[in-house]
């Protein structure tokens, strides 16, 4: 409890009188009161609008397809790896080819993950083959473009060495000449003896 001294004048004396008022606690805390609410209410508010910010984030959609047991379209928040969204479709099947897809790699916003199949490997395998033992001796194969499958048949060369092609390919750019592939770790005169009339650059 405190008191108050508040001067007033009477009417016809020219003397201040003084009068005494008491307040009670919570009069006097009143004004605080109402000034702490409001900045309560104001750091409420901030924290609801943050929220609401950090809930509508928006998601990446993906579609994942091939060997999966719920093929679809998929949202996933932004950062999140091909694993999670391989795990959002039910996982792989039995016949998945996993090696072929990096699953740590970061999703993007539309991105399409294609989970193979180890059939549709052989397939291909099989299709190649075909290919290269039907072409004419003139059909030359460029060890600029040719990809894995296509270098792995020729011969000498196998899984090991087209690979080994690929990444020298990539590290340091195109053979400017059929001599060139020597360059490459593995294979040296006796495999380019092998090859030398069935490639070109």
């Amino acid at each position: 409890m405190m008191f108050l001294l508040i001067p007033f004048f009477i009417e016809g004396d020219d003397d201040i009188k003084y009068g005494e008022i008491t307040l009670d606690s919570e009069q006097t805390l009143m004004g605080e009161n109402s000034q702490s609410e409001i900045e309560e209410d104001e750091v409420t508010s901030e924290f609801e609008i943050e929220l609401d910010n950090f809930e509508n984030e928006p998601e990446y959609a993906v579609y994942v397809s091939g060997k999966v047991k719920v093929p679809g379209v998929y949202y996933l928040e932004p950062g999140s790896r091909v694993y999670e969204a391989l795990r959002e479709a039910g996982g792989a099947l039995e016949n998945a080819r996993l090696d072929h897809i990096n699953l740590a790699a970061e999703i993007n916003d539309g991105d399409h993950i294609h989970i193979p199949s180890k059939d549709d490997e052989i397939q291909e395998a099989e299709m190649s083959s075909n290919t290269v033992s039907k072409s004419s001796e003139n059909s030359l194969i460029d060890i600029n473009q040719a990809d894995y499958l296509t270098l792995k048949d020729l011969p000498g060369i196998g899984p090991a060495r087209a690979e080994t092609i690929i990444d020298y390919r990539e590290r340091n750019g195109h053979f400017s000449k059929t001599e060139d592939v020597m360059k490459v770790p593995g294979i040296g005169q006796g495999i380019f003896e092998q090859i030398r009339d069935r490639i070109t650059t």
